[in-house]
């Protein structure tokens, strides 16, 4: 990032602008816990972000709508106490994904087990997983749907067809828990 700049705006609050050297367009992020973002690349004037930002309020006001509603059932996963009982869950976590792998015949090059705010796992194109440690909190079947889903990424890049027909050959309520996953927070 180069560089950000905190804006009001009316009926939306707060909006962070950040400059990005990676953005090939203006994207808008919309958090609960960190409010709106928006990805500017750098060779796009400011006033272009916050008009297209104003002609997405409506959508903007509607996420965070949706987000407020979704925090008041939404189940909070606790932070670890120590240092080793988070080592001990990467450990668990990828001695899983070992047997998964195994099991199902996929190979992957590396993993890294990340204390990540967004995210409960992702599949790199050097075919490494990264999974966030607070899933050790989560129930079995949950574990699971998320490492057989990074899996399956490994051979499907993207959340097509085709890679949701390779998941629910692999766990045929894949659709259930992921929809069941998207009650916990990170």
């Amino acid at each position: 990032m180069v560089n950000s700049k905190v804006m009001q705006v009316e009926g939306v609050g707060p909006v962070s602008f950040r400059r990005s050297r990676k953005a090939r367009r203006i994207i808008i992020y919309v958090n609960i816990q960190q409010g709106v973002h928006v990805s500017v690349p750098v060779d796009s004037p400011l006033h272009q972000a916050t008009a297209f930002v104003e002609s997405r309020k409506a959508w903007i006001q509607r996420q965070l709508h949706r987000m407020e509603r979704n925090k008041k059932t939404t189940i909070q996963i606790p932070e670890f106490s120590s240092e080793g009982e988070r080592l001990q869950a990467g450990q668990i976590l990828r001695e899983r994904l070992d047997i998964l792998s195994k099991k199902y015949n996929f190979s992957y090059n590396r993993i890294y087990i990340r204390n990540q705010r967004t995210r409960w796992g992702s599949c790199s194109s050097k075919n490494n997983i990264s999974l966030n440690s607070k899933l050790a909190h989560l129930p079995k079947k949950l574990i699971e749907y998320v490492l057989l889903h990074e899996l399956v990424h490994l051979k499907y890049r993207n959340h097509g067809k085709n890679f949701w027909k390779e998941l629910e050959d692999l766990l045929p309520d894949a659709r259930s828990r992921a929809a069941e996953l998207k009650q916990y927070a990170l």
